[in-house]
């Protein structure tokens, strides 16, 4: 997935350090046929959540944007426990993906479910097989829109070792 002399994008390096080789040629096929005519925002954003689950073999990705007054929120996921996810995160205004979103970083955590960090969403997802989360933040151009947020069932030690300092998913714009 690297391209020749550029540094790994975030997703090549953070998500869970390996792709599903069975998944990366059919997902690339279904993106770049999405792009061949009009897409509605909704759809893409589904496609976009649904690859990324294929693609990194974990249980679920959601994804939350800033809206126009600056207020993070739910826009997609894709399972029932994602949705889950985004929407007590989106409720208790904490958690991994809100930190991602909030302070521009690669956040993560081995187990939501009992992180300290944020009681009220650790409340909310205990005993709902979410898990491992990392939240990831999502760019327009320089400016953090949002995070993509990935989870697993189980604890998930992610792969620090693969992700460089200034990891992130960056939306290319046209110029």
């Amino acid at each position: 997935m690297e391209t020749s002399g550029e540094e790994p994008s975030e997703i090549q390096r953070g998500v869970s350090g390996h792709v599903d080789g069975r998944a990366l040629g059919p997902t690339i096929d279904r993106l770049i046929a999405s792009t061949t005519g009009d897409v509605a925002l909704e759809d893409a954003l589904e496609l976009v959540i649904q690859s990324s689950h294929e693609l990194f073999a974990l249980a679920g990705t959601g994804l939350m944007i800033f809206d126009d007054l600056d207020v993070l929120g739910y826009v997609a996921a894709g399972d029932a426990r994602a949705h889950l996810l985004e929407k007590v995160q989106e409720q208790a205004a904490q958690g991994p993906c809100v930190d991602a979103a909030v302070y521009g970083h690669i956040v993560e955590s081995e187990d939501a479910s009992g992180d300290e960090r944020w009681p009220e969403l650790a409340r909310g997802l205990r005993g709902q097989g979410v898990r491992g989360v990392l939240g990831v933040p999502v760019r327009l151009s320089a400016t953090v829109v949002g995070s993509l947020n990935v989870y697993s069932e189980d604890q998930h030690a992610w792969d620090v070792s693969r992700r460089g300092s200034h990891a992130e998913l960056r939306i290319a714009t046209a110029q």
